[in-house]
């Protein structure tokens, strides 16, 4: 058993099916076939059930899939530890965060990195929070850096809290009812949350999940005007007046809108959520992996603070 026959074992597992995992490995079908064959030969039993379409997991293929995760992250947790003490530092990190985020991130965080490890490559996975979440169990990226994950799986992971981000409501100027305003016109009341219908995010996204626990929890009816893909989609179609949206600091800070956007604290005290990054549960995190949450933490707070301290969130 080697650490690319594991590889290779938990790709088929995850297309399940050798054709399509042969192309994503950019291997023969037949060189792949010989590697599966091997395994079975070398553990007495056979790992795929072939007389399904497409086809499965046996139960032995179950247990050897559980323990191929195990031995990949203790492989890998091995690899950084002896590039820490042999202070060679080349290797490759992946990030996962969502679309938007990554836009955010990137900027503020990659050159510095660089700087500290130009022999490192960093790269950014994005998808949604719960898809997010199985690539970093399956290995797929190191980090997920998310909102804090509102009661999704956290199965096999850690994390550590970077910094805390406010939720904002965003609109078309004059939209929200006068009477559902408060302050010196800065935050929508509490109660007045569910009068309005919402531009969102499709089921499975962090701030869709926010929404959807913060509504059930307070007795609301979320009311639905239209599903979109990135928060920034979100915020700009709420100038349009067909809804208003849900989006965080960071997307605010980033966006533009072509229209006039008013931008709302949620309640008298305003909405946060914590920003963390997540990691599978004993991983080893050596000095470049906790350097660069140490750059996305003060970077990304930096930028927060900012704009929330020169009230540029207001009108946009």
């Amino acid at each position: 058993m080697d650490i690319r026959q594991l590889k290779y074992i938990m790709t088929v597992a995850e297309c399940r099916s050798v054709s399509r995992a042969a192309e994503k490995l950019y291997i023969s079908q037949s060189a792949l076939s010989h590697y599966i064959k091997g395994a079975e030969k070398e553990i007495g039993a056979e790992l795929f059930d072939r007389s399904t379409s497409p086809i499965s997991l046996t139960h032995a293929g179950e247990l050897y899939i559980d323990s191929a995760k195990k031995i990949l992250l203790e492989t890998d947790s091995l690899e950084r530890k002896i590039r820490d003490v042999n202070n060679h530092m080349t290797g490759r990190l992946v990030i996962g965060t969502s679309r938007d985020r990554a836009s955010y991130i990137a900027p503020f965080v990659i050159p510095c990195f660089k700087e500290m490890y130009p022999n490192i490559d960093v790269s950014i996975h994005t998808a949604g929070g719960k898809e997010l979440m199985k690539d970093l169990r399956e290995g797929k990226v190191d980090f997920a850096i998310l909102p804090e994950s509102q009661g999704e799986d956290e199965r096999g992971v850690s994390y550590m809290e970077l910094y805390s981000e406010e939720v904002f409501i965003t609109a078309k100027p004059g939209h929200i009812a006068p009477e559902h305003i408060g302050g010196d016109h800065d935050y929508i009341k509490f109660g007045a949350l569910d009068k309005y219908s919402y531009i969102t995010l499709g089921h499975g996204r962090v701030t869709r999940t926010y929404m959807d626990q913060l509504f059930s929890r307070n007795g609301f009816d979320l009311k639905i005007a239209m599903e979109m893909d990135s928060n920034i989609g979100c915020y700009r179609m709420s100038s349009t007046g067909l809804g208003i949206a849900l989006v965080p600091i960071q997307t605010i800070s980033m966006s533009r809108s072509d229209f006039p956007v008013e931008i709302l604290r949620i309640g008298e005290n305003g909405a946060l959520w914590a920003v963390r990054c997540y990691y599978r549960k004993g991983a080893y995190l050596g000095r470049p992996e906790l350097d660069l949450l140490e750059i996305v933490r003060i970077k990304l707070s930096e930028v927060v603070d900012k704009t929330i301290s020169d009230k540029s969130y207001r009108m946009r």
